[in-house]
């Protein structure tokens, strides 16, 4: 019992250290992300030509 309570204790103590390190990198991420602009008509929908008809020569 006790080689399981200190295999649990370690595994959180794992889990722990990665939960920190992504949320450092989430961090990084979002600094890195934040440079980026766009302009004020990011994500609407483009509006597109009719087709056109063909011309025979």
């Amino acid at each position: 019992m006790d080689q399981v309570t200190h295999q649990n204790a370690r595994l959180v103590q794992e889990a722990t250290t990665a939960s920190h390190t992504l949320d450092d990198r989430a961090g990084d991420m979002h600094a890195l992300v934040g440079r980026f602009r766009v302009s004020d008509h990011a994500g609407q929908p483009q509006l597109t030509l009719p087709p056109q008809k063909e011309v025979s020569l």
